[in-house]
């Protein structure tokens, strides 16, 4: 009698448990393999951004109680990028291994940075035909977990966009204060121009043109000369190759619209002066 009722509880607790569960939830289906033995990749999916120094790890598990000789299975990259151009596979390496009483092997792909801003980059490793007769990839509705990973490069690089430099920015003047002025950034008349206000902390407004045709040397310049207030008796702005130095440069970078000021004020009444701001946006 005991052992009827403890078989009963047992159906009771099971249709409840089945009851409560997710109607929604994914229902594999049986292991259909010959053996239990298979080699499938780790992830399904991963990321790494351009300019990392690294190298994004591709792991390939082999499922498996024991083994006594080597086991491989080679592998293939397909993607729209070039190998060697937009990545690189380290250690030149074709295949993944698996010695006795080894269970992991791990393919290293390494981006290649630039400085264009060609969007992100999508690599995907299919795993091949392995060695022996073990199994490729995990058992599941469609067959294919395991068989292959899709690894995308992140861009780093951010196209010019002039717009995006619109705003309000929290200046940082060398040798006067940090943060303690703001200048104003608004389109200016010509592509790719800006007109800056409130520069120096005394209301000067002043044209600046950004050039990204060498985005690992962005560069902004003053048209010489501009005329900016009519403080001081007159002030001009130049940048410090019309007094016949090659720098410092003026500067800045797209992701973040920063922008590194460099220039000199020619006070009519009082001569120049060169001035360092650093504009940090809002």
């Amino acid at each position: 009698m005991k052992k009827i009722m403890k078989y009963f509880l047992f159906i009771a607790i099971i249709s409840v448990y089945l009851v409560a569960c997710d109607k929604n939830e994914t229902v594999y289906n049986p292991l259909n393999y010959d053996t239990d033995s298979f080699i499938a990749l780790a992830k399904s999916e991963g990321v790494i951004t351009e300019n990392n120094t690294g190298a994004y790890n591709v792991v390939a598990l082999l499922g498996t109680t024991s083994h006594t000789s080597e086991v491989s299975i080679d592998f293939s990259i397909s993607s729209t990028f070039v190998e060697g151009v937009d990545y690189e596979v380290l250690d030149g390496k074709t295949s993944f291994s698996f010695a006795p009483g080894v269970y992991s092997d791990t393919l290293k792909i390494k981006p290649i940075n630039n400085a264009i801003s060609d969007g992100d980059k999508l690599i995907t490793v299919n795993l091949g035909t392995p060695s022996n007769t073990f199994n490729v990839g995990y058992p599941g509705p469609t067959n294919t977990l395991g068989k292959y990973t899709n690894v995308t490069i992140i861009d780093d690089d951010c196209p010019l966009d002039i717009s995006t430099f619109v705003g309000t920015y929290s200046a940082n003047e060398e040798g006067y204060c940090d943060g303690c002025y703001e200048i104003d950034a608004v389109l200016g008349p010509d592509p790719n121009t800006i007109i800056l206000s409130n520069l120096w902390d005394s209301g000067f407004v002043a044209t600046a043109t950004l050039n990204n045709d060498d985005p690992d040397n962005p560069i902004l310049t003053w048209t010489d000369g501009e005329y900016v207030s009519d403080s001081y008796g007159g002030t001009y702005i130049y940048n410090w190759a019309a007094y016949g130095y090659s720098s410092p440069i003026s500067s800045f970078r797209t992701c973040d619209n920063y922008m590194n000021l460099n220039g000199i004020f020619d006070l009519t009444l009082y001569g120049g002066y060169s001035f360092h701001i650093q504009l940090t946006k809002k």
